[in-house]
């Protein structure tokens, strides 16, 4: 089992290393954000190699993919370390929306108090852009407890 997991890490690695000059470093960086591995994380951090924005291909940007898993802690230490919080996965998710994707209420509440946009507008499976929002996404979904948060924190934005 382990022997297939070290396979399967060195083919993801080989076939990422591309002409955008992602590295193993990078991949494997990604990989340990979206499965929330907070010691290599903080081990590859700790190299000064890393671009903590970076799209990384299909796995995404870090900060997209740990929302969505649910990984408060990797979440914190990427905004600590001034990940985009705002930033977008090659199809226009937001870490917000991917948490709300994923029913991460503590996350969702976690980026709202760090300044995450509830109003950003994601695009459909074509790329167009729609008038879809974290809110819509959470009414869709029937998140109750997210709807809350995320109606709070544009009423809040308006109000100011």
């Amino acid at each position: 089992m382990r022997f297939a997991a070290t396979f399967l890490f060195t083919i993801l690695t080989f076939v990422s290393c591309d002409s955008r000059g992602t590295t193993a470093s990078q991949v494997r960086f990604a990989l340990a954000c979206a499965r929330g591995d907070t010691n290599v994380v903080k081990d590859l951090l700790a190299t000064g190699q890393i671009n903590i924005n970076a799209v990384n291909g299909k796995i995404g940007p870090c900060l997209v993919s740990s929302a969505y898993g649910g990984h408060r802690e990797i979440i914190e230490i990427l905004l600590d370390k001034g990940a985009d919080i705002n930033v977008r996965d090659e199809n226009g998710g937001t870490p917000l929306v991917n948490a709300v994707v994923g029913n991460q209420t503590e996350v969702v509440k976690l980026l709202l108090e760090r300044g995450a946009d509830p109003n950003i507008v994601v695009p459909n499976e074509n790329g167009e852009m729609t008038d879809i929002n974290a809110v819509k996404i959470a009414r869709i979904k029937g998140h109750a407890e997210i709807i809350k948060l995320l109606e709070n924190a544009i009423g809040h934005r308006e109000n100011k």
